[in-house]
């Protein structure tokens, strides 16, 4: 056998240093942090085998109002279920034990039933929250359990409400899909992450960029969401709004790749304005 040596050879050429990547005593990852690909390649290298993880949280979802309909034959003034498998999309993920559990008509006792039966780490509903005759979520969680806060100050998403029925955490949010999707996104992700015990959850990352769009009189006071797609024409790169910005438009969110927030203090926006656009994909 034979070995050809290259004629230059600098010395420490292609060694690996014993623990040049992590060193004796040093922390791999903290506590309730969340699990990485690369995180996981770190603790195998170091010939650990088992770690201890916490389990999965069993989020429930619930739709809500006799409007909505998963079966074939439709009476009249009903609409399929879009809520349902949007969010269940939209929730599924490795920390979650994720169960659909039907549609619930709008009945309160039939509501409270449910909810009270229903034994979940975080129960999710939708539909039914906001101050109709037929928006009974809120008197259930009120009557049944404990409601921390409702109506919050932020469009689309008004009528979602949070509270506590026996051991479970409830999360509803309004009924309308692009509503539903958004309050989804920015609060729903970040209380699952929390009650799967994760202490570094951070807010979606965004960034900056002109707006190709004009608003004359957002009302004070309340932080929008709107619905974004960014462009690049002659080498400049904008954030146009979807025009009809309606909480049933599905369209809005399948047309845009984005969400751009409008803080409270914002009452006008003409077009060249910094804007923040967050892209769908920041939120994990």
């Amino acid at each position: 056998a034979e070995v050809s040596l290259p004629k230059k050879i600098n010395k420490g050429d292609n060694l690996r240093k014993k623990g040049e990547d992590i060193k004796m005593g040093s922390v791999i990852v903290k506590k309730n942090q969340r699990l990485k690909p690369a995180d996981i390649a770190a603790i195998a290298s170091t010939g650990i085998k088992k770690i201890t993880v916490k389990r999965k949280i069993n989020v429930t979802l619930f739709s809500t109002g006799n409007e909505i309909i998963n079966k074939k034959i439709k009476k009249n003034q009903q609409v399929e279920d879009a809520n349902a498998p949007m969010l269940e999309t939209l929730i599924k993920s490795s920390v979650v034990d994720f169960k659909f559990a039907g549609i619930l008509p709008d009945n309160p006792s039939v509501i409270a039933k449910a909810l009270t039966q229903t034994k979940a780490d975080l129960i999710i509903t939708t539909g039914g929250a906001s101050m109709g005759e037929e928006d009974h979520i809120n008197n259930v969680l009120t009557k049944k359990g404990m409601c921390y806060f409702r109506q919050i100050k932020v469009k689309p998403g008004r009528p979602m409400m949070f509270g506590k029925i026996n051991q479970s955490f409830v999360l509803a949010l309004p009924g309308n899909p692009v509503a539903a999707m958004v309050c989804g996104l920015v609060y729903a992700r970040y209380a699952i992450l929390k009650l799967a015990g994760d202490d570094y959850v951070t807010m979606p990352q965004g960034y900056m960029l002109p707006a190709n769009f004009v608003i004359n009189n957002k009302k004070p006071n309340r932080r929008e969401f709107l619905r974004g797609k960014v462009e690049t024409k002659n080498n400049r790169t904008s954030v146009k709004k979807f025009d009809n910005t309606g909480s049933g438009i599905i369209t809005s969110l399948r047309e845009s790749n984005g969400l751009i927030e409008i803080n409270e203090n914002i009452t006008k926006i003409k077009k060249g304005d910094m804007v923040r656009f967050v892209p769908y994909s920041s939120f994990n």
